[in-house]
């Protein structure tokens, strides 16, 4: 990691704290505070960003962001993309710097996970703000269209839609993608996760071409 990139990780470690202590009275959650532990967060200082909602409760209980259904989808997406570029004992976490637009669990009565509700991700969005602001990322992957509306609500920062236009390239592009829920349809075609897989594969490469470059 460059010195820009211990930079980037130390800032957004400092978030990743504060969030962790926030007062509750600043947002209606009631959830407790709970969180995913810091060093869950994948590569501090990368340069690829992958934003999901909110922690969800069986990611929680495994101590690690996406690990539930969605998440197993999710990391057998981006392990084909892998496969293509021989890289196959990188994780998400190798590569991404980790984050969610609502930090605590958003507890349903009764157990289980629910939506956020605008209060808690307008409360949450300054944190987002702040990671996003420590360095231009060059690729930044927001998962759930859900998500990607609610970040345009909050921060007035626009994204792509990845399914409608594929890869544009990178150098600070924000690209949504359909969140991979096992409740959403299309998450579950052959199309959709070409797509996905295709969206990492791109990621991969661009990592690759920039490794090349700063040994150049």
């Amino acid at each position: 990691m460059g010195a820009q990139g211990s930079k980037v990780s130390q800032i957004r470690e400092q978030v990743l704290r504060r969030a962790a202590s926030c007062p509750h009275e600043r947002c209606p959650l009631n959830a407790k505070l709970r969180q995913f532990p810091l060093q869950t967060h994948g590569a501090l200082g990368s340069p690829y960003v992958l934003i999901g909602e909110a922690p969800g409760e069986s990611s929680l209980e495994a101590g690690r962001p996406w690990t539930g259904p969605a998440g197993q989808a999710l990391r057998t997406m981006f392990n084909s993309a892998c496969l293509r570029h021989d890289l196959t004992d990188l994780q998400l976490e190798d590569v991404f710097f980790l984050t969610d637009l609502v930090r605590c669990h958003p507890l349903r009565p009764g157990g289980g996970n629910r939506a956020p509700l605008a209060p808690e991700w307008r409360a949450c969005a300054p944190y987002l703000a702040e990671e996003l602001g420590a360095d231009e990322p060059r690729v930044v992957l927001v998962a759930g269209y859900r998500n990607a509306a609610r970040i345009k609500a909050a921060l007035d920062v626009d994204t792509t839609d990845f399914h409608a236009v594929g890869w544009q390239g990178a150098g600070g592009r924000i690209y949504r993608f359909q969140h991979p829920s096992p409740i959403n349809p299309t998450s579950k075609t052959l199309g959709y996760r070409v797509a996905v897989t295709e969206l990492f594969s791109r990621v991969l490469s661009d990592r690759l071409d920039q490794s090349a470059g700063g040994q150049a």
